[in-house]
């Protein structure tokens, strides 16, 4: 019996390792079809920059089998090569919509999105087509040479269908927005420059599609000049004319101008409301000279108990605190200064209305609602000139 059982467990034991040998041989691989060799040669051939072979081929798999799985990738590369390297549009849009009505494949939405921005390029002079994209290609490596080419392009073909677009590409270029602005002294000359070529959009081509970026960007460049209101009144215009997608397109630009009046229209009232309380303040204390000097002595030994905390305090922030971890900017030991400036002034002040009040009773309330709202216009004013206000902003809003 246990004889038994052992071959029987034995047989078992060899048809599975039978099984497994069988399962683990590989399984011959499919053979690549013709539409398959000619995609992936194409697709060397455009690798190595031949652009017009790799067509040649991408169309050779289409006709072969236009059912073919690489059929509908084959016609997008198709017209993706007379589109982005080539520069042709009516090619390029023949096949974009010829893939769209045949495959609408994963490749979709981008044919789509480009067939919408060739549109206008349509019948344009090609040659022409030609040079602007290669001078903007030509940006890349050569900015410099880019922009001089292009003013020359725009001059001898501002009637070529598409001058707007160059304009704009060369204003965008000359003011450069990549770049950002690092010290407006040196880029404002700049800026002047692409803001009048971004009005000649606006006043040649008052139906260009591009004049939505043009109003953007006009915005921008008076954002970056601190005409806030005049760049807020640019983008009041992409928002009417553009509806949604100019809400878009104006984004958080349009919240931090509106934000930036609003500090500019504080810092106004912290002045004349600081003028208006100091005012105040020496009606309410009523010195005279001699008090007046005693006092201001008095209020100096108090605040020079202070300046010895207020330089320690200074040290230590500048010697140990990393600002840019905080998007301040490094202002930090300013920040700390000024308040210890403002606390020591406010005790001067207090110097001022004790004298005062020895002469006559000063009403308490009165004296600290002035002193408190003199401090507050202070340090607003003072963390407006250091370029704070982004930093308490990110803390209490």
């Amino acid at each position: 019996m246990n004889k038994f059982r052992f071959k029987t467990a034995l047989a078992v034991i060899l048809l599975l390792a039978a099984a497994s040998a069988a399962l683990a041989e590989p399984v011959p691989a499919r053979p690549a079809s013709p539409e398959q060799m000619l995609f992936e040669e194409a697709q060397a051939r455009e690798s190595a920059g031949d652009v017009l072979g790799a067509i040649a081929l991408y169309e050779k798999a289409i006709r072969q089998n236009p059912s073919s799985e690489f059929a509908g990738e084959a016609l997008f590369r198709s017209a993706a090569l007379y589109d982005e390297r080539l520069y042709v549009p009516p090619l390029a849009l023949e096949r974009y919509r010829l893939y769209l009505a045949r495959y609408k494949g994963r490749l979709s939405i981008r044919a789509a999105a480009r067939i919408k921005d060739l549109a206008r390029f349509e019948k344009v002079n090609i040659p022409a087509y030609q040079r602007y994209r290669r001078i903007m290609d030509l940006g890349a490596n050569k900015p410099v040479e880019a922009r001089r080419q292009m003013e020359a392009f725009i001059a001898a073909n501002p009637k070529c269908g598409f001058a707007d677009e160059a304009i704009l590409w060369l204003a965008n270029e000359i003011k450069g927005f990549r770049r950002g602005v690092t010290n407006l002294a040196v880029e404002e000359p700049a800026i002047r420059r692409s803001m009048a070529l971004y009005q000649r959009i606006l006043d040649e081509y008052p139906e260009s599609p591009v004049r939505l970026a043009a109003l953007k960007n006009m915005g921008d460049c008076y954002r970056f000049l601190g005409d806030y209101e005049s760049a807020r009144r640019y983008y009041r215009k992409v928002v009417a004319e553009g509806g949604p997608e100019g809400r878009l397109l104006v984004g958080e630009y349009w919240r931090m101008t509106n934000l930036n009046i609003y500090r500019n229209k504080a810092l106004y009232a912290a002045v004349v409301l600081f003028a208006a309380l100091f005012g105040s303040l020496f009606i309410l204390l009523d010195l005279d000279r001699k008090s007046f000097v005693r006092g201001l002595l008095s209020g100096l030994k108090g605040a020079a108990w202070l300046l010895p905390v207020a330089a320690a305090l200074f040290f230590v922030v500048w010697r140990y605190t990393d600002a840019t971890k905080d998007n301040i900017n490094g202002t930090e030991p300013a920040m700390v200064a000024w308040i210890m400036a403002t606390a020591m002034l406010a005790l001067v002040v207090n110097g001022l209305a004790v004298e005062a009040d020895r002469t006559r009773p000063v009403s308490a309330a009165l004296y600290l609602t002035i002193l408190c709202g003199m401090i507050l216009c202070l340090v607003y004013a003072g963390f407006y000139a250091l370029d704070l206000l982004p930093y308490v902003e990110k803390l209490f809003i």
